[in-house]
């Protein structure tokens, strides 16, 4: 509740975005399955995309969402986004190998 409080003084305030996107993956992995917070989270990684779009953090877990969808496309996508940022990042290397 205090991350959509900031978001509604701050609509720009990534960190925000992203936390809350993190807590829908966490909902969307305790089931074991795809669920309606997994969409949820995409929609607040790619909004915390459009006022940071150079934070890697954000790309990575575009790509690990996307992977946990089996969108392997754009999980794939998100991860090169990533690595065009940080070309050594082994976060990104490692999950791209998992969705591969």
């Amino acid at each position: 509740n205090h991350y959509k409080n900031a978001l509604e003084l701050f609509p720009g305030y990534g960190p925000a975005r992203q936390n809350i996107g993190q807590c829908y993956v966490a909902l969307g992995r305790t089931e074991g399955k795809v669920n309606k917070d997994l969409p949820k989270a995409l929609d607040c990684f790619s909004k915390a995309q459009e006022y940071q779009p150079d934070n890697i953090e954000i790309y990575l877990n575009l790509g690990i969402t996307y992977g946990l969808m089996r969108r392997n496309e754009e999980a794939i996508a998100s991860f090169e986004k990533a690595l065009k940022l940080d070309p050594d990042n082994r976060v990104a290397w490692k999950s791209m190998g998992i969705v591969y």
